[in-house]
């Protein structure tokens, strides 16, 4: 309950401007590899397959996991995307959803 809690007081910091974003160069690959790492851990049981294709990502989950997250990371994510004023979305498909985002590259 108090990880649902702190979930929600961020993602109001960031609706409420309460939070200031500093934008920084980082790497992709190995930020997916971490976060991809993290959520094994969370949830050893569940069967992950992390696929990513430069220079866009794609994440694909299994229809049968049984996932116990808040449900508000992607209204996190749509927020900092909107802060940053970067295009992102969801499109249905014939064999699930598409969530899209664009990140400037810096050369």
């Amino acid at each position: 309950m108090s990880r649902l809690i702190t979930t929600l007081i961020d993602l109001s910091a960031l609706e409420n401007g309460a939070t200031e974003l500093v934008p920084e160069r980082s790497d992709v690959v190995e930020f997916l590899e971490t976060v991809a790492g993290r959520l094994l851990m969370n949830a050893p049981d569940t069967d992950f397959d992390l696929q990513y294709e430069l220079p866009w990502t794609k994440f694909y989950r299994d229809k049968n996991t049984k996932y116990s997250g808040s449900g508000l990371g992607l209204a996190i994510v749509a927020q900092i995307l909107s802060m940053q004023h970067l295009a992102y979305g969801a499109a249905n498909r014939e064999d699930g959803v598409v969530f899209y985002f664009s990140i400037p590259t810096v050369t």
